[in-house]
């Protein structure tokens, strides 16, 4: 429930020893380095490194259902032993090059057939209509048309021309999507009277040099030499596609094989930062302090003292990287705090506050029992079944507090899938004074004087934290051993509040609390701010003022209080957006009144509409709880910003590593 004592240490030993180091600092993962650049990886590495992340995705696209090791429950990770993963890579290194250029020559293989068989399909199509026709030698006193005419027209064309000249005749070679394809042949005297003729008609020519290189070639010898390339071209396409599929048995070692491949990256990468010498080596890092001891003894052991550590003073503005323990019960929230910003120096942690302030605002907000069943229903599952690492479990730690918490809330709040009483289960629903209510709810936040008194819960709530907040920050100053600040800039501010709000219930009779002696605190306590909140100018006269224009403040925790109304309103919102689904496929349903027609339609409405609640509503509960944090709750006592403690670590993406 703290920020870990953090420490710098110089690390110094014989080069020879970097490698071995760097993998075991890798495993134990509580290096933070304190200078480190990107490596200039070199163009044949980025090539060797991009050819493998090509192999895998390319396999994995088009292997068959079940090549693919790892599944839902373990993030789609291939779980192995530290020396299976080893094994499995040395094994895809063998014959590795091998298989990527059969797997590049496969694919550009498909790429271009596939575009080859395309082509040709298209060509083909044009040229069918016109078998039959021949295109050979014309002889010199014939002219010759070919060409397209509607199939309606055919007659009309054939008409005109026998009207022109009986030296023209048209023949129909077939008739289809395209028209009716047609050749006409003419005496070559009659050429220009014709030409001019069919310019007057319904005529689209056929431009033999459409036909590209089967131009001049006779229809059916031309369809016939494409089909014999298509064949070709299509065999090509069935072993690429063999090919692929016989190389995707491959995939897996190749993942192994890339995650540990990425490992050595980054440790190439941070070695490029260190100080070098022809046989020495040195860098500086960040660790926590309790892992020095055992650190010290293991390169003592391990190194034979060829690689040592030792302790380095911080510079005047040196602030070490923020690295954040807590339980495991609030562990899952640390995300949320780096998110803000890690805690500098002089702050607290402020993960175990905000912790259980987060679930109950997410609760509020989001307030419906099925909804939260089902968060809870995916944690448990994952957590329960799943193989993750310790950061993948916090993920659904946080999912099932937050799915609890919309549970509980959707039970106050009666909040069953946005169901009215009347529509849902008698078991789900009782009597209370004369109506009937879900069995729990304790308040109807749609009906009666239901808006407003939730109003009033969220300000209420609202208030709570802010005062809360006033105490932890007196609590900073404790631990600071600040102790006039904690006193006169927290512990007054809270009095002072309190005696305000008490005196403003008790005067209109919300609360049975005598009015004088609150009146009077509220008075006192005033006074004291005045005195005291100007102390650090230096200017006697602008210290009364100074002060005065400190109970200013008040206006800001007002304005903070105000913003918890959003509680209310996303509580609303998913009850109102849900009744308003169960509505809509009840209408739709006695409209349509087919039966099993009715039916499917009501349920595909009622399933499509509550997944879109549920995914809106996740949303607006995930970032206007976190807003309540991040402005109104950490406003009051937090300032964070600093470097995140990131430990040197094998990244995984394809493999865990059991343990």
């Amino acid at each position: 429930m703290a920020k870990v004592p953090i420490e710098k240490v110089r690390f110094a030993g014989l080069k020879k020893h970097e490698d071995v180091l760097l993998k075991e600092l890798q495993k134990k993962s509580f290096v933070h380095f304190v200078r480190v650049k990107k490596e200039e990886v070199s163009a044949e590495d980025e090539h060797t490194r991009s050819r493998l992340g090509f192999f895998v995705d390319y396999m994995t696209k088009n292997a068959e259902k079940g090549v693919v090791e790892g599944g839902m429950l373990t993030g789609g990770k291939i779980v192995l032993s530290e020396a299976e993963a080893q094994e499995r890579a040395a094994r895809f290194a063998k014959s590795g090059e091998s298989f990527i250029s059969q797997a590049e020559l496969a694919e550009e293989t498909l790429v271009r057939s596939a575009n080859e068989v395309s082509q040709l399909k298209e060509l083909r199509a044009k040229i069918a209509p016109f078998v039959g026709i021949g295109m050979g030698e014309v002889p010199k006193s014939i002219s010759q048309w070919v060409g397209v005419v509607p199939v309606d027209a055919v007659e009309s064309v054939s008409l005109v021309l026998a009207e022109e000249t009986h030296l023209a005749e048209l023949f129909v070679v077939n008739r289809g999507d395209l028209g009716a394809v047609v050749r006409i042949v003419s005496h070559i005297d009659q050429q220009k009277g014709v030409q001019e003729l069919l310019d007057t008609v319904t005529f689209q020519q056929l431009e033999l040099s459409s036909f590209g290189a089967y131009s001049g070639q006779a229809p059916a010898d031309a369809v016939r030499s494409i089909d014999e390339k298509i064949a070709i071209e299509e065999g090509k396409l069935v072993a690429a596609e063999q090919a692929v599929k016989d190389l995707t048995r491959h995939v897996n070692d190749a993942r192994v094989a890339a995650d540990i491949g990425d490992w050595d990256e980054s440790q190439r990468s941070v070695a490029s930062s260190f100080y070098k010498s022809k046989s020495l080596f040195s860098f500086e890092a960040w660790i926590p302090k309790r892992e020095k001891g055992a650190l010290e003894k293991w390169l003592s052991s391990s190194f034979v003292g060829e690689v040592a550590i030792e302790e380095v003073s911080l510079a005047d503005d040196e602030t070490p990287p923020a690295f954040l323990e807590n339980n495991i019960a609030v562990r899952p929230f640390e995300a949320l705090t780096n998110m803000y910003g890690a805690p500098l120096k002089k702050d607290l942690d402020p993960t175990p506050f905000l912790s259980w302030w987060f679930v109950l605002f997410f609760g509020i907000c989001l307030s419906d029992v099925g909804y939260g069943a089902l968060l809870v229903i995916a944690g448990a599952i994952f957590l329960g079944f799943g193989t993750f690492a310790e950061s993948e479990k916090d993920t659904y730690r946080l999912m099932l507090y937050c799915g609890v918490s919309a549970v509980i809330g959707g039970v106050l709040l009666g909040g069953w899938f946005g169901m009215t009483p009347d529509q849902a289960p008698e078991f789900l629903t009782t009597v209370k004074d004369g109506a009937e209510v879900f069995r729990g709810q304790i308040l109807n936040p749609t009906e009666g004087t239901g808006p407003l008194s939730f109003l009033i819960f969220s300000i209420y709530v609202g208030i709570a934290q802010l005062l809360f907040g006033v105490l932890v920050e007196a609590w900073k100053y404790v631990k600071q051993r600040n102790y006039g600040a904690a006193v006169m800039d927290s512990l007054v501010w809270f009095v002072f509040l309190v005696s305000l709000i008490g005196f403003a219930m008790a005067s209109m009779g919300v609360l049975p609390l005598p009015v004088d002696p609150l009146k009077w605190a509220t008075i006192a306590t005033a006074g004291i701010l005045v005195l005291t909140q100007g102390r650090h100018q230096k200017n006697w006269i602008m210290k009364p003022i100074s002060g005065v224009l400190g109970l200013y403040g008040v206006m800001n925790y007002l304005s903070d209080v105000l913003s918890y109304s959003r509680l209310m309103a996303l509580g609303l919102a998913t009850g109102v957006i849900g009744s308003a689904m169960n509505t809509t496929a009840g209408v739709l349903y006695e409209m349509i009144g087919i039966p099993g027609v009715s039916h499917i339609v009501a349920i595909v409405v009622l399933i499509f509409g509550h997944g879109l609640n549920f995914a809106l509503s996740l949303l607006g509960a995930s970032i206007h709880s976190m807003r309540l944090q991040f402005i109104e709750f950490f406003g009051r006592f937090y300032t964070g910003g600093a470097e995140v403690f990131t430990p040197f670590v094998r990244k995984t993406k394809h493999i865990f590593i059991r343990s």
